[in-house]
């Protein structure tokens, strides 16, 4: 019986060994290449693959893969990266994966399961809004507003009130539709009966509280609408789900806010906003702990101006501040969250923290090979005669531009210059761009190549001609062609260090190409062919997003 048992587990064992060895697309000595590998690297692939799955194109992978994972053997084999180094790089990368894993199974996941039920939304969508805005500085003052407004006190009487005492601003926003505001207050005024008010929302200017004055029926087409209230639905539900999760971390890990380390705080911003630099000793005061770690002003300041400007909301109380520091905090204790749940062994973060990897190490091993590059004065005199002809100036043009809110500016602007009015006075007048404006509109020179949306509008002027308005991401533009500059030869000497970095660049990059080719014969490296070219492979993320046809597109069909 026990010889049986041993018999029948040595069999298994061969089967084993058999199965996972037909799963391995490729191997050298010290490197192996699965199936599922292969699968899970192509999913990743991104729009500058140019993959197509042709056979190519799968051993262009394969080879790839290998030679990235020879590229970071040897770097660090090189001592190019210190080990303490990579293992701090490789432990941040986990960390932040780990935690982008736990947001989207806590918030993202969550809005796409639900059926999104559109029709409540279709009335409320159907409809231009005369909207008036209060603005507060101060946001216990916007939470003694709000709360006389749930009382039934009325709107315009108590905006007479507070902008009377200096509590907030009055703005009128007039009649606006969907596109005329951001989504973040899209999401809330558009579901507003006449009379309502939204909740207290914090922006770059303070707290806002918005009111519906009046609404009337706009007539947009039932599709667009259908689609646009998902759309809606779908963003407040992941707003809703964010402040959910962020509570509910908070409570978790302890999350204590410090009453007079958030007066340092404020007393930090408030040296800062009138231009100086608040000293040490506001710098190190402890704003917020929470279980392994704490906020300090110094983290509220680095973290606030490292912002990029349009996403800086204003910080002058302590309910700003509280929300700052949270901003700071979450990130941590959502990762906290998802090693809690063993998230680090999702397959999504091993890749996350391999790619990490291969991003510090590879770029190191490219600078080794280009540092091994001489280039002499001969080679570049030769390349500059032989590729003199491609050698140019990208050319370049002076444009004056009239920026507009919108479309319903444009015929206001059509009449003005029909009637003869100078387009400079016209731009200093109604343009958005209020920085250029003084300077009637004058972008100075870009070069041909920069801006799309001009190269494509200036191809089609004369010095001196104003375009056609034509739409951009920040508005609608009229731009007229002051000047232009044709491409130019670049002399040998303007062109000498662009030639210099291209040969060291082509041949370090054949260098690599050698030293890989010759590595992989060293340890044996070898490609299962047939496999290779019957496995089914998915096909990349991108591609199959790009694809997905939309709900609106699937009930049609039935």
């Amino acid at each position: 019986m026990k010889r049986f048992l041993v018999l029948c587990i040595g069999v298994a064992a061969c089967f084993w060994l058999s199965c996972n060895e037909g799963d391995i697309i490729a191997k050298g000595k010290d490197y192996m290449l699965t199936v599922d590998d292969l699968r899970y690297e192509v999913t990743k692939l991104g729009p500058s693959a140019n993959y197509h799955d042709t056979f190519d194109d799968r051993v262009r992978v394969v080879q790839d893969l290998a030679t990235r994972k020879l590229l970071c053997d040897e770097a660090l084999r090189l001592g190019l990266v210190t080990q303490e180094d990579l293992e701090s790089a490789l432990k941040d990368a986990e960390s932040k994966a780990v935690g982008n894993a736990y947001h989207m199974w806590r918030v993202d996941k969550q809005i796409l399961l639900p059926r999104i039920k559109t029709k409540p939304w279709i009335e409320k969508l159907d409809r231009k809004l005369h909207l008036k805005d209060l603005v507060f500085k101060v946001y216990p003052e916007a939470l003694e507003a709000k709360a006389a407004l749930n009382a039934g006190a009325d709107f315009d009487s108590l905006a007479a009130e507070v902008t009377k005492a200096g509590s907030a601003t009055l703005n009128d926003m007039g009649w606006i539709i969907w596109k005329d505001v951001g989504r973040d207050v899209a999401n809330h005024v558009f579901k507003l009966d006449r009379g309502e008010a939204t909740d207290i929302m914090r922006q770059v200017d303070g707290y806002h509280i918005y009111w519906l004055a009046e609404d009337e029926k706009f007539g947009l087409g039932i599709e667009l609408l259908s689609l646009r209230s998902k759309r809606f639905v779908q963003a407040m539900e992941k707003e809703r789900l964010e402040e959910e999760e962020k509570a509910e971390l908070a409570k978790r890990y302890n999350v204590k806010f410090n009453e007079h380390g958030l007066k340092r705080g404020l007393d930090c911003f408030a040296i800062s906003f009138q231009g100086g630099r608040p000293p040490d000793s506001l710098l190190n005061v402890v704003v917020a702990t929470y279980e392994g770690g704490k906020v300090l002003v110094a983290d509220l300041y680095s973290y606030y101006y490292a912002l990029p400007i349009p996403s800086r909301s204003y910080i002058g109380d302590f309910y700003g501040l509280t929300e700052l520091a949270m901003e700071i905090v979450l990130p941590e204790l959502e990762s906290y969250a998802g090693y809690e749940m063993g998230l680090d062994r999702l397959r999504d973060v091993r890749w996350e923290v391999k790619k990490a990897k291969e991003d510090l190490l590879v770029p190191q091993m490219e600078d080794y090979f280009r540092s091994k590059i001489s280039v002499s004065e001969d080679d570049m005199k030769a390349y500059y005669e032989e590729r003199k002809g491609d050698l140019k100036t990208s050319g370049r043009y002076r444009l004056r531009r009239l920026l507009l809110d919108s479309w319903d500016k444009v015929p206001e602007f059509r009449r003005r210059l029909a009637s003869g009015e100078d387009f400079v006075d016209i731009i200093g007048e109604m343009s958005k761009d209020t920085y250029t404006a003084s300077s009637g509109g004058d972008l100075g020179f870009i070069n041909f190549g920069l801006v799309a949306a001009y190269d494509s509008v200036v191809s089609s002027l004369d010095v001196g001609e104003i375009s056609k308005p034509f739409k951009t991401r920040v508005g609608v533009e009229v731009v007229r062609l002051e000047e232009i500059e044709e491409p130019r030869q670049l002399t040998y000497e303007e062109a000498q260090p662009y030639i210099r970095q291209f040969i060291v660049n082509s041949r370090a990059n054949d260098l690599l190409g050698e030293w890989a080719k010759k590595k992989k014969q060293e340890i044996g490296f070898w490609i299962n062919e047939d496999l290779l070219r019957t496995v089914r492979l998915p096909q990349p993320e991108y591609v199959r997003l790009k694809a997905k046809p939309s709900e609106e597109a699937e009930s049609k069909k039935k």
